[in-house]
């Protein structure tokens, strides 16, 4: 086979690879957001969402050290995808979030994995990410 004949057998060879993924994948469409269906919350989450914003809204935020600071996952939409706070109210937060979760209320957002790590910066509990190098 010459050169030139092996190149086409190529070229063509990846079209139809090409093609033949792309076919396959026209076939199935991601879900969409209003596709998936959610269970309704129960009746408790919207006391429960309401505890958390409530203990939240009172964290001091304080710390002097690293230790005295912790990370909360998202029980209500305003807070995003979680944050820092003092060390007493994250761990006040995580029980509310267990309780959450436990009886079956739907997360606000599905967040990505991301790695908190908490210090305590100028009296103030925050992200390493959020503290200026």
């Amino acid at each position: 086979m010459q050169l030139t004949e092996r190149r086409a057998t190529i070229v063509a060879m990846t079209i139809a690879v090409v093609v033949a993924v792309a076919t396959a994948c026209s076939k199935h469409e991601a879900p969409r957001p209003g596709d998936v269906d959610v269970p309704p919350p129960t009746p408790a989450c919207p006391a429960i969402a309401s505890r958390f914003r409530d203990t939240l809204a009172h964290a001091p935020g304080t710390c002097h050290v690293d230790a005295d600071c912790g990370c909360y996952d998202p029980v209500v939409e305003e807070v995003g995808c979680g944050g820092v706070t003092d060390r007493a109210t994250a761990t006040r937060l995580q029980a509310i979030e267990a309780e959450f979760l436990g009886v079956g209320c739907p997360w606000p957002h599905l967040c990505a994995a991301i790695a908190c790590t908490p210090v305590c910066h100028e009296g103030r509990c925050m992200d390493r990410l959020a503290v200026a190098p």
